[in-house]
């Protein structure tokens, strides 16, 4: 168990074989199938934590070979662990996590678009899949997942041969059962109804946020903000303002980063930076959602008709 890619300019894949650590054993080519790519690693040890790791695509790393010390920081939480054989990891589409291990290990990855969640969240649920979000966990054990994922290192090692719809069916089902158990909407499902946040709450957790909203805030920050548990608080603020904490601060960073692009004085760059986004592709990939267009459109216009 290791990395999962570094914070790539495009496809999980750019500049892949380019890292001094990875040796890309067998991966499928870019076009291969439409929205899926599966990839199998040998990772050579690294010293130094390895912070700001950022998926493209949602993500699923299961560990092959190779017992080692993993380290890894998700939501500002830090865990330090064994990781062994069949060990697995989800890392959804542009979550940061940090990763260190101590050994030489073999990982494989199965990588989809976001896009093929968002479509079955749509046709399994009567939900807004906007609003389904899939939740990081590292190093878990999960023996359906575990079988779809050997099954689909079989495909990639043997070619292929089972075809692009045996392949499409197998992701399809991992993400069916991703949605089910290790997502928002699994979060929602498996706790008590409660009444939601009251307005005293919910001030005080918006006062929190517009406090720090340039700092990593971590769940367990805003649930404590208020004297709540991390699971019932994430119910009963989504119950609340219909969105989840981490859909909430999106929208705060991006709302705010349009008031500083419309004033003119930062480039997009600085603003990414003041508004608690990683860097600059990351505020354009969630202002883009937001606003249909990006900060850098936005603020050459604003300078134009400040001119």
């Amino acid at each position: 168990m290791s990395l999962l890619s570094m914070r790539y300019r495009s496809q999980v894949f750019e500049d892949y074989e380019k890292q001094s650590f990875i040796k890309v054993l067998l991966q499928t080519p870019p076009a291969a199938w439409d929205g899926i790519m599966l990839s199998e690693v040998q990772m050579l040890p690294i010293q130094e934590m390895l912070s700001g790791v950022v998926n493209r695509m949602d993500g699923f790393i299961m560990h092959l070979d190779g017992a080692v010390q993993l380290e890894y920081t998700v939501d500002s939480h830090y865990a330090k662990e064994p990781s062994s054989r069949g060990m697995l990891t989800l890392a959804p589409a542009n979550t940061p996590m940090g990763f260190r291990w101590n050994g030489p290990t073999k990982n494989f990855g199965c990588f989809l678009a976001p896009a093929l969640h968002q479509r079955i969240a749509t046709e399994y649920t009567n939900r807004d899949p906007a609003q389904i979000e899939l939740l990081p966990r590292v190093n878990f054990q999960d023996s359906l997942s575990e079988n779809i994922m050997w099954t689909l290192l079989h495909e990639l090692e043997s070619g292929n041969l089972g075809g692009r719809l045996y392949v499409e069916s197998l992701a399809q089902t991992l993400l069916i059962h991703t949605l089910v158990h290790y997502s928002s909407l699994a979060q929602v499902r498996s706790l008590p109804e409660g009444g939601g946040l009251t307005a005293a709450q919910v001030r005080i957790v918006r006062d929190f946020i517009d406090a720090n909203v340039q700092h990593e805030i971590g769940l367990s920050e805003l649930a404590a903000s208020i004297n709540f548990s991390q699971s019932y608080f994430s119910h009963q603020f989504k119950r609340s303002l219909g969105l989840t904490p981490h859909q909430y601060l999106i929208q705060v960073r991006v709302e705010r980063a349009r008031v500083l692009l419309e004033e003119g004085k930062l480039t997009v760059g600085e603003v990414a930076t003041q508004v608690g986004f990683y860097d600059q592709s990351h505020l354009t990939h969630h202002f883009k959602r937001f606003y249909a267009v990006s900060p850098k459109v936005l603020r050459e216009k604003t300078r134009m008709n400040l001119e």
